[in-house]
């Protein structure tokens, strides 16, 4: 009889992080949507400057409409008047060189190059919407096409000598949720087996 517990407890701790490893995060986790139209791509920034330091958007086009991710950003900024994107032309395309974003409470902001970190960047990155496979680019905006159901994932980078990291696109709480169950299941599991 304790086996069976113990196999279905133990069930149970890999369903529930077999769903949290397979659910959709970004699209949970959509802070604002803007535009209209059938297809629809993510943008996720991630500030690093603080626990709330990314948000998510759902940006709806329709097919055609965008040549590139950076027509469709330059399109979402001015759809959402509190987003401000800041591109710069290195003689091969547009990259990010800043993002902010006020909506009079919140506050988020950084320019890359700028004192106090003259060596900081903004890495772009790309992946499906579950936010668990990203993949870094070396392209700039410009020379990306918009594909429906992507996110492109726009990080703040303190300095070029580090490894670039992936933004975080999955809700803290999720996770913290997943352990705490992992860690009251164990001490169930503990108590099971010493009565």
């Amino acid at each position: 009889m304790k086996l069976n517990i113990r196999r279905a407890a133990l069930a149970a701790l890999v369903s529930a992080a077999s769903l949290a490893a397979f659910a959709d995060p970004i699209v949970n986790t959509v802070d604002r949507t803007f535009g209209t139209g059938s297809d629809h791509i993510y943008f996720v920034i991630d500030w690093n400057d603080g626990p709330d330091d990314s948000l998510n958007w759902r940006f709806n086009y329709n097919d055609g409409d965008y040549g590139s991710v950076y027509d469709a950003m330059v399109a979402l900024e001015t759809a959402d008047s509190a987003l401000d994107f800041v591109f710069a032309d290195f003689g091969f395309g547009e990259y990010l060189d800043g993002m902010h974003y006020n909506d009079g409470s919140e506050t988020h902001g950084v320019t890359a190059g700028t004192s106090p970190a003259p060596r900081d960047w903004i890495s772009l990155w790309e992946g499906d919407a579950s936010g668990s496979s990203w993949t870094s680019s070396s392209a700039g905006v410009t020379d990306i096409t918009p594909t429906t159901g992507y996110a492109y994932g726009l990080n703040y980078e303190a300095d070029w000598n580090n490894p670039s990291t992936a933004p975080n696109a999955v809700p803290e709480p999720a996770l913290v949720g997943l352990l705490l169950g992992g860690l009251g299941l164990t001490i169930w599991l503990r108590r099971a087996r010493s009565s």
